[in-house]
């Protein structure tokens, strides 16, 4: 007898299961350190991204989104939020008078400084000190997962094996 499809990849479908549980996992950490210090999930995002990306020159809400892999829209709320708090600040850009460039203020670097130990105590507890090559790899691995999300959310049918699923 053959073997169903479920049969036949059971280890890719376990290592999709995985690969979702790490994702929730990680987002449910961000979240839970985010609170410690009295921000959401998101905006410590934000905010360890506009620090992350500050030495390479100016940073745009763009570029924020970029590299959390977000909307700009929903970069944009939260950056306002965080300027309130005292966190960001927004200046205009110099080379276009109609986009802002984001920085950390010094209660935002005050902020990261402080919760950097920790964090890299949480990071060791999670990777275990890789090795660059090995983060690299990994990095790889994780980009050719965002690469190919266009292709396959366009690969979803409208209506799975001609059934429109349960009713409602």
């Amino acid at each position: 007898m053959d073997k169903s499809i479920f049969e036949q990849d059971a280890e890719f479908r376990d290592f999709i299961a995985d690969l979702f549980a790490m994702s929730a996992g990680m987002q449910s950490l961000r979240r839970a350190i985010a609170r410690r210090i009295g921000l959401g999930g998101t905006e410590l995002g934000i905010l360890l991204s506009v620090g992350r990306l500050a030495p390479h020159g100016a940073v745009n809400v763009r570029q924020v989104a970029d590299h959390l892999h977000v909307a700009a829209t929903h970069i944009t709320t939260e950056v306002n939020t965080l300027v309130a708090k005292g966190l960001l600040e927004k200046q205009a850009s110099e080379q276009d008078s109609r986009a802002v460039e984001l920085s950390v203020t010094t209660a935002g670097a005050d902020l990261l400084a402080s919760i950097g130990p920790n964090l890299q105590m949480i990071n060791e507890a999670l990777f275990d000190h890789p090795s660059p090559e090995a983060i690299a790899d990994q990095r790889l691995f994780f980009q050719r997962i965002l690469a190919g999300l266009p292709e396959a959310l366009a690969r979803l049918p409208n209506r799975w094996m001609g059934k429109s699923g349960p009713s409602r």
